[in-house]
């Protein structure tokens, strides 16, 4: 995948990168791509700091000299992905964190990692030549508390560390390890560890003052661990020799999205979760939610601990929209009628004539003139039919009987008759009605 293909991708699925201009504090809040398909995606140079990319598809992705410092990379899969130069150190928010990333031939030639958390990682085949590992979240190589090791070389008289906690004040404590065994005898030393954390908190229950001390390791569930009112339970515990503060254990929840861990009814002494990744799995198909750890009225307080939901799952589909409202009834099947007519005057008739009358000493003459219209009567007004009456006649001419001295006059025209009615439509050609709108 090209760079600006790679960067297109990421914009379109979720505005990852936003125009120039945008405020800084909008271009933190995009930055936030879990689950990604990002495989092969040319990054390389990009300022991705405080990125999420929980769970994301890096594989084979060139992110050489990338900014990554304080980037969630927790569970993404950068397996040959290419991170030469890249700066993956601890920002404002805390360290990079490529917990339980697998990062199986990836190279990180000349990459700064000072304080990020590489637990739980896969760096099989790895290139860390030149790379800045200062204050980097490791194990040391050959841990007795590696995934599924024994516990019969652990001496029952090594201290046991738990990161961070103090557990000083504990009156009796169970121990599991990965590598341990459940029974009802268990967890009496770091040796005779049981092998679940919900073993542990049975061994506990009812104990006062009795704390589970979980080895660091991973622990899968099949079911949600239940917490006990007054069973504080510790992670990240090793031999004292390799112990260190940011050490958790991880724990990844059952499947289809149940809680790895849950607390109800817990309104006594309380309970302590400290030490602990939780890994929340990929929630159950039908629009459902990932659930990492549920609490309800619980005194539940959760220290030095990461808690990671999984992926939600698609909603249903929407239901199809419904009908259309039905088209209106078709017209002019019948040929229209002219139920009423309203008639309407005719125009006023002709204008009188003016009649001067021109003396001479032998003679005289009649001069006939119109003071509007030519004489002739005006059209009558239009009904509703469309049509016109004729104008008035002409009015008569007296001139001839004029004498000197006693011009006559002519009358005007009468006014015109009324238009006659129009006749009935005809039937229209179009006997089926149409519909708009869909169905």
């Amino acid at each position: 995948m090209t760079r600006f293909a790679a960067v297109a991708a990421l914009a379109a699925t979720l505005a990852f990168f936003l125009p120039a201009g945008t405020a800084a504090a909008a271009d933190a809040a995009t930055k936030i791509c879990p689950f990604c398909s990002l495989k092969g995606a040319n990054l390389s140079g990009q300022d991705l700091t405080d990125a999420n990319l929980q769970g994301a598809d890096l594989q084979g992705a060139d992110l050489s000299n990338a900014v990554l410092d304080g980037a969630n990379l927790a569970g993404a899969n950068l397996s040959g992905a290419k991170l030469t130069g890249a700066s993956l150190k601890a920002s404002a928010k805390g360290p990079a964190d490529l917990s339980l990333a697998n990062l199986s031939g990836a190279d990180f030639t000349n990459a700064t990692l000072g304080g990020a958390d590489l637990q739980h990682a896969d760096l099989t085949g790895a290139k860390l030549t030149g790379a800045d590992l200062t204050d980097a979240i490791t194990v040391k190589q050959g841990t007795v508390r590696e995934a599924a090791t024994a516990t019969s070389d652990v001496s029952a008289a090594e201290a046991t560390v738990c990161g961070k906690a103090d557990t000083s004040a504990l009156k009796a404590s169970i121990h599991v390890a990965p590598g341990g065994t459940d029974g009802d005898a268990c967890g009496t030393s770091a040796a005779q560890a049981c092998a679940t954390i919900a073993k542990g908190i049975a061994r506990c229950t009812g104990t006062a003052g009795c704390g589970v001390l979980v080895a660091w390791g991973q622990y899968t569930l099949t079911d949600t661990i239940v917490l006990q009112d007054g069973v504080n339970v510790y992670g990240g515990c090793m031999p004292a020799a390799q112990a260190g503060d940011g050490l958790q254990s991880l724990v990844s929840a059952p499947a289809d999205g149940k809680p790895a861990m849950s607390a109800s009814n817990a309104n006594g002494t309380g309970i302590t979760v400290q030490g602990f990744r939780l890994m929340g799995s990929a929630a159950a198909a039908g629009g459902n939610a990932s659930v990492t750890l549920l609490a309800s009225s619980a005194k539940l307080t959760v220290k030095d601990s990461r808690i990671a939901a999984g992926a939600g799952s698609d909603g249903a589909n929407g239901k199809d929209g419904g009908a259309g409202t039905a088209g209106g009834g078709g017209s002019g099947r019948t040929a229209g009628t002219n139920a009423s007519c309203q008639n309407t005057s005719g125009g006023k008739g002709g204008s009188a004539r003016t009649v001067d009358v021109i003396v001479s000493f032998t003679s005289y003459s009649c001069d006939k003139s119109c003071s509007e219209n030519d004489c002739a009567g005006y059209q009558g007004q239009p009904g509703q039919t469309g049509f016109r009456s004729a104008g008035g006649k002409v009015g008569s001419d007296v001139c001839s009987t004029c004498a000197s001295g006693d011009p006559g006059a002519g009358t005007a025209g009468g006014d015109g008759t009324h238009g006659s009615c129009g006749s009935a439509g005809a039937a229209s050609d179009r006997t089926a009605g149409t519909v708009s709108g869909a169905v």
